[in-house]
């Protein structure tokens, strides 16, 4: 499995699906683009299940769902990190830009 089928999109702290849209519409590759927001960061609603680092982690395993790569900034690196741990079967790529250590 090389080849991703899914890209996901994970911002920094700042929350936004849209920082990563410039790059998303930019790239070439076949694969179905997922920009994720984080609940309760920047104008994204907040999300009464969402109480840590750990709900953000579940919140992207469950958007692993096919061979999926990772592209992440800052804060969602060490959240991409932890998700590729637990879903190593389906995670073809890591991409981590500007990453916190965590």
């Amino acid at each position: 499995m090389h080849n991703p089928s899914r890209l996901i999109f994970l911002p920094g702290a700042g929350g936004s699906p849209d920082f990563w849209r410039p790059v998303s519409d930019l790239l070439v590759h076949p694969a179905y683009r997922t920009l994720l927001g984080w609940p309760g960061f920047g104008s994204i609603a907040s999300d009464p299940d969402i109480k840590g680092i750990q709900d953000l982690v579940e919140l992207v395993v469950n958007k692993i769902d096919q061979p999926s790569a990772l592209i992440a900034q800052s804060m969602g690196g060490v959240i991409a990190i932890q998700a590729a741990l637990k879903r190593p079967d389906l995670v073809t790529h890591l991409v981590l830009t500007v990453t916190s250590g965590g």
